[in-house]
């Protein structure tokens, strides 16, 4: 790695080029080298024929001034001479400009100027040394990526072992509040079931109280008829206040069925809650750990009713010895 920085340092490199990019732009840079080289000879030869066209034009004064007589036709030539030194200049300037920017672009000093063959076989060489060292440092990089995908593969391990043990201790705490919402369900079964005698007991007082009031209704109407036999359109204030205690103790009895019918809805949502919740718990059990209470529990998972608390218990305990023996804990 140390040879790789020195030499991307020397030829002005990143050290995080592509390879193959760098290749193409190496073997680039050499053919920009030739092509310098070929510019400049034709440099040379244009400077070499600008120094002939100014001999002529030097020529064609002289025979202006000798032979006037044929200044029209001298005057053509030399204008054409002078088209042929603009256009000599012209290219002069382009490859000169040209030369100047690859120069300044690569930095390229006056003394390696002047010696641009030297400086395509000193590269030529260092391509034969560097590629090697390119090859050396793709196959560390290679090995390096191997490591590291070996290192992953057991962080995923060590994982899986810890998520697994999570998934023990969330298993018996599932299992236990199975238990404890199995047993709130019994004790809300009793309850509603007590409820339900009191009320028909209730309800049977009420229908007896209501069958007196309606005795009294029927005594009363009859003492009416007989009071309005002797006395015509008078009613007994006696008979009135009893009629309005009648009509009063049948709208308690209806406002205390009410509240037992209420009392009685409450009971049996309170009862279907805990059913629904007992089931979703069953229902994590089986699907999400299944496989560990297969492993662990002597009979087959089937035979179990997880409906039955009994059963719930029997896994709870079968599951507490044999964590215990693994030496695993938990709350």
């Amino acid at each position: 790695n140390e040879r790789l920085k020195d030499l991307c340092s020397v030829f002005g490199l990143q050290e995080n080029t592509d390879l193959n990019q760098f290749f193409s732009q190496y073997n680039i840079f050499i053919e920009q080298l030739k092509s310098i080289v070929l510019l400049k000879e034709n440099l040379v030869q244009l400077e070499n024929e600008e120094d002939k066209i100014q001999q002529i034009l030097d020529k064609i004064f002289k025979e202006n001034d000798i032979l006037f007589q044929e200044l029209v036709k001298k005057q053509s030539e030399e204008a054409k001479t002078y088209s042929q030194l603009n256009e000599n200049l012209q290219k002069r300037l382009i490859i000169q400009k040209t030369i100047n920017y690859f120069i300044n672009t690569n930095n390229i000093n006056d003394k390696n100027y002047h010696n641009i063959p030297q400086i395509i076989q000193q590269f030529q060489q260092n391509f034969t040394i560097y590629k090697p060292l390119a090859d050396e440092q793709s196959t560390i990089l290679q090995g390096l990526q191997k490591t590291s995908q070996t290192i992953y593969t057991f962080n995923n391990l060590l994982e899986s072992i810890i998520n697994e043990n999570e998934k023990r201790f969330q298993l018996m705490n599932q299992i236990e509040e199975c238990i404890k919402l199995r047993t709130d369900s019994d004790k809300l079964q009793i309850y509603i079931y007590i409820q339900n005698l009191y009320f028909l007991i209730i309800y049977n007082s009420k229908n007896e109280i209501l069958r007196n009031i309606e005795m009294d209704l029927v005594q009363k109407n009859q003492q009416k008829k007989n009071l309005e036999e002797d006395l015509s359109e008078i009613l007994s204030e006696a008979d009135l206040e009893e009629y309005k205690k009648i009509g009063k103790k049948l709208q308690n009895l209806d406002k205390q069925q009410i509240k037992l019918q209420n009392q009685k809805i409450q009971i049996q949502n309170e009862i279907q809650y805990a059913e629904n919740q007992v089931f979703s718990k069953i229902c994590i059990v089986k699907n999400q750990y299944k496989n560990i209470i297969q492993e662990i529990v002597p009979n087959d998972i089937n035979l179990y009713n997880f409906n039955s608390g009994n059963d719930i218990k029997i896994i709870r305990n079968i599951l507490k010895k044999t964590f215990k023996r693994l030496n695993i804990q938990f709350k």
